[in-house]
């Protein structure tokens, strides 16, 4: 017996969502972490530029399909560096004054 053709075509593009899905979750946790390590925070207004680079590579993605998911992986490590970075500068300007010890006079 003669095995049947199917009459659908094989439907393509969410091959390997969960793989994509998984590497973005870690490019973000990944750039958060990379913020972390570092020594001391840069000025507000370069963590201010950073999310307009990632606003500049989410655009490249739209334009250039092939490339698309490492620019977007790019560009979400990008905004949570950023975002890390912004966050610890504005907690940094509520830092407590350091106490003097013995007793200032």
């Amino acid at each position: 017996m003669e095995a049947r053709r199917s009459y659908t075509a094989a439907m393509g593009g969410m091959d390997a969502w969960g793989l994509r899905v998984a590497v973005l979750l870690l490019a973000g946790i990944g750039g958060a972490a990379l913020q972390l390590q570092q020594p001391a925070l840069r000025p507000g207004g370069a963590y201010a530029s950073v999310p307009a680079l990632a606003v500049a590579a989410l655009t490249l993605a739209l334009l250039k399909r092939p490339t698309r998911w490492l620019v977007l992986t790019l560009a979400l490590a990008l905004t949570l560096f950023a975002a890390a970075g912004l966050r610890a500068s504005s907690r940094l300007a509520y830092a407590l004054p350091r106490p003097c010890w013995p007793p200032c006079r």
